[in-house]
């Protein structure tokens, strides 16, 4: 586990039917195509945690930016880097712990290795959902394994 930074105070807080709230809105974006800044990983993970919270974490983010240049550039200046750097500041601003990866339970959010349009490999967040990590892929909602997750975190 990675060095933890300063807490902050915990505000997101799982509405009482959030299970199906998150089941209902994967199951909405299935066979949607993926498109940045409308239905990319961030966003994607950013709305589970909407969809279970009320919270919106990429309420900045929103409307930045169409393409992958954009989207590299929009997070760099939200957060300084890139996903991973997008992912821990959104933790931390929230107070949602990072946890070991295996230890990561439904409705928690991971970082993956996917498939975006043109063929690349590129890290990707997502929500996790029993045994695997659900993201945006390039025509639907694909589930990775959760074993092969990089980071993960509480909310």
């Amino acid at each position: 586990m990675r060095k933890k930074d300063a807490k902050a105070p915990r505000d997101l807080k799982r509405h009482d039917d959030w299970p199906s709230r998150l089941l209902a809105l994967i199951a909405e974006r299935r066979g949607r195509a993926f498109a940045w800044g409308r239905h990319d990983c961030a966003l994607f993970a950013c709305d589970a945690v909407r969809t279970m919270t009320g919270v919106d974490p990429a309420k900045s983010l929103r409307g930045t930016y169409r393409s992958a240049l954009g989207a590299r550039r929009a997070l760099k200046e939200h957060a300084g880097g890139g996903l991973t750097a997008t992912a821990r500041k959104i933790a931390k601003v929230h107070g949602c712990a990072e946890v070991p990866v295996l230890l990561a339970r439904r409705g928690d959010l991971a970082i993956v290795e996917t498939d975006i349009p043109g063929g690349k490999r590129v890290l990707s967040l997502g929500v996790v959902i029993g045994e695997n990590v659900m993201v945006p892929g390039v025509d639907s909602i694909v589930a990775v394994p959760l074993a092969e997750a990089r980071r993960a975190w509480r909310i």
